[in-house]
């Protein structure tokens, strides 16, 4: 029998976690294990807890380690997984953002023959410090076997700064855990629409609630249900309340995996108003079950819905064209259905996690019969 290839997926802390997080679970879960074995390792700050993303590892049986370090390089750490690495005989040492990236690279020089992978998942580059970060990934994955790119403008930015080779994979959905949903009966709930992210600025979490301005004053019945955890929280609190509408919201902090589906269940409409993405993970899940989608034409969206098909797009920060199309699904509920059986039916042939997994497990196994690694770029 073949001995199986071992990866390990190194990833940091996101707090909660985030879409990221979602597809390197999925991965781990959908591999053939009879060929692969797979773990993740979490970097993060000494005074973080990650226990939401712990739990969810425990809740699917997924193999993972935690390491505890210091905000910016630790040499102490990067010994730590040098001795998980020899210890688990890893082949595929697997990076999902800049801070892995750069101790990807750092490895390397610790571990002849380890194999580098990477995924670009975003950058959002809003202040000096996260510009650097993005500067110093496209550096460091420059010397990896294999660079992936969950969006096509990701991989057009890593060509562009001198990455060789990007393979375009975009994000699907593992569609056993993502269910469509019992049809909601139009008039008998309030009409409500669902912001799905992290509380963050590239989210575009003023033009949520300045869409929520213009829906309410055209639906009186309307809510507004905000599912995630971040730095802007208490911003958004603060815009809704000017608003005048705190009363139609509900902010629910980190869902699990059954607290999210209970939420799609209940929605009339997702809304993503962000402003920087690769391919957002909610997005497809809200698809898969049967939401309708509001959405911004940012990273991948573009290539995963069709305007006036599977989704109702528009550019970045048009608040009113947003505000639009929420108001008239609210209004044609005939369009709504439509919309929503068009994007699951679309999730279903072009956004299913099982081929996405195959398709990378071909290119672990080309790195690991290619030999050893010649040089960096």
């Amino acid at each position: 029998m073949t001995q199986r290839i071992t990866i390990l997926h190194l990833r940091q802390s996101s707090g909660g976690g985030g879409g990221a997080d979602t597809v390197i679970m999925n991965w781990l879960e959908l591999l053939d294990h009879e060929r692969f074995n797979g773990f993740v390792a979490y970097l993060h700050r000494r005074d973080q807890s990650i226990t939401p993303i712990l739990k969810r590892l425990l809740d699917r049986g997924l193999g993972h380690v935690a390491f505890p370090g210091k905000r910016v390089l630790d040499i102490g750490l990067l010994l730590r997984l040098r001795r998980l690495i020899l210890e688990r005989k890893v082949n595929v040492l697997h990076c999902h953002d800049p801070k892995a990236d750069v101790y990807g690279r750092l490895l390397r020089t610790l571990v002849p023959g380890l194999k580098l992978a990477a995924t670009l998942h975003a950058w959002h580059t809003h202040s000096w410090r996260s510009a650097l970060y993005k500067r110093l990934d496209l550096m460091a994955v420059r010397g990896f076997d294999l660079v992936t790119a969950v969006a096509q403008d990701i991989a057009d930015i890593a060509t562009s700064a001198g990455v060789r080779g990007v393979r375009t994979i975009p994000n699907g959905v593992d569609l056993r855990r993502w269910a469509l949903r019992s049809s909601r009966a139009h008039g008998e709930q309030p009409f409500t629409v669902g912001f799905v992210a992290r509380l963050s600025r590239e989210k575009g979490i003023e033009d949520f609630v300045a869409v929520a301005e213009q829906v309410a004053r055209e639906i009186p019945e309307a809510r507004f249900c905000v599912a995630g955890e971040g730095p802007e929280s208490g911003q958004m609190r603060s815009l809704v309340a000017r608003a005048g509408l705190a009363e139609r919201f509900e902010f629910t902090g980190f869902l699990d995996e059954t607290g999210m589906r209970n939420l799609y269940a209940s929605l009339d409409v997702l809304l993503h108003p962000s402003h920087s993405e690769g391919t957002p993970m909610t997005l497809l899940e809200a698809a898969a079950t049967g939401v309708p989608v509001v959405a911004t034409l940012v990273g991948g969206v573009g290539g995963m819905f069709t305007d006036g098909k599977t989704a109702c797009l528009s550019h970045v920060g048009d608040v009113p064209g947003l505000a639009r199309s929420v108001i008239r699904l609210a209004r044609d509920p005939e369009q709504s259905a439509a919309q929503s059986a068009a994007a699951r039916a679309a999730v279903e042939k072009d956004h299913d996690m099982v081929h996405r997994v195959r398709l990378l497990e071909g290119f672990y196994r080309q790195m690991i019969d290619k030999g050893p690694t010649g040089g960096s770029q």
